[in-house]
């Protein structure tokens, strides 16, 4: 997205929707960008190299109120609190 970034426009629409739920889909790697766009209010965070299952699983998650991370993040997140 030129000139702005996606926690920029993250940010944006949570100050229009709070309630919407968010899943981010990137290609920055899940320990650096995933942590920071849950803490800025996604529902979930999955990376485009992704298997399509996994992202249907993820869309399904996030659309039933759920939060959803990948098997890796999840695991970091547990490790490192």
């Amino acid at each position: 997205m030129p000139g702005r970034s996606g926690l920029d426009v993250l940010g944006d629409m949570k100050r229009l929707r709070p309630q919407l739920p968010i899943l981010i889909l990137s290609m920055h790697p899940e320990d650096q960008y995933g942590k920071r766009v849950l803490q800025a209010g996604a529902s979930g965070y999955l990376k485009k190299e992704s298997a399509p299952e996994e992202l249907i699983r993820a869309i399904r998650t996030v659309l039933g109120g759920g939060w959803y991370v990948s098997p890796f993040l999840a695991d970091r997140r547990a490790l490192l609190g």
